[in-house]
């Protein structure tokens, strides 16, 4: 069976899936990646929630260091899929990453680039595509908009066919 026939069939499964109960979907993948291990994390006193910010405000601060990767996981329609998201630029609160991607089953690896802001009043972060650095045939561009925390920078893929993701800080 070839590729474009599976990952068309698990597009409209996961449309399927979406379309009966959204919300249940967006819930279960939260739950599925919440069980990922944290032993590669940073301690949980790495980055202090109310540290001094750039801009002198108070209020949380992001763990955020051009030069990090986050590593772990995301749900799409092709399934669970490794992502790293590396820090290329941070300039008060506005972040730029690579996110990088391999899905294990079938070897597909790509990147590109994205960017956003931090908000520090609700502690979200929301990285919007910008521009591919490898793209591989038959995959989109994704954002993630999500809570960041001193151990952990969760939420969803802005993307129909797409669930949660959740990435920890290298050590």
């Amino acid at each position: 069976m070839s590729r474009k026939i599976v990952f068309g069939s698990l597009c409209l499964a996961a449309t399927l899936l979406f379309a009966l109960d959204p919300t249940a979907h967006a819930a279960e993948s939260l739950e599925a990646l919440s069980t990922m291990p944290e032993a590669d994390a940073a301690p949980a006193d790495a980055f202090p929630r109310d540290a001094a910010r750039v801009d002198g405000a108070k209020g949380p601060a992001h763990p955020f260091g051009a030069g990090q990767e986050w590593y772990g996981h995301y749900l799409c329609a092709q399934g669970e899929t490794a992502l790293t998201l590396r820090v290329t630029l941070v300039s008060g609160n506005h972040i730029e990453a690579i996110f990088d991607f391999a899905h294990g089953p079938t070897g597909v690896r790509g990147s590109y680039s994205t960017r956003g802001d931090f908000d520090p009043k609700t502690g979200r972060l929301r990285l919007d595509p910008n521009a591919w650095i490898f793209q591989p045939p038959g995959y989109i561009m994704v954002g993630l908009e999500g809570t960041v925390s001193a151990r952990k920078f969760e939420g969803l893929i802005a993307h129909w066919s797409c669930g949660a993701f959740a990435v920890q800080p290298s050590r």
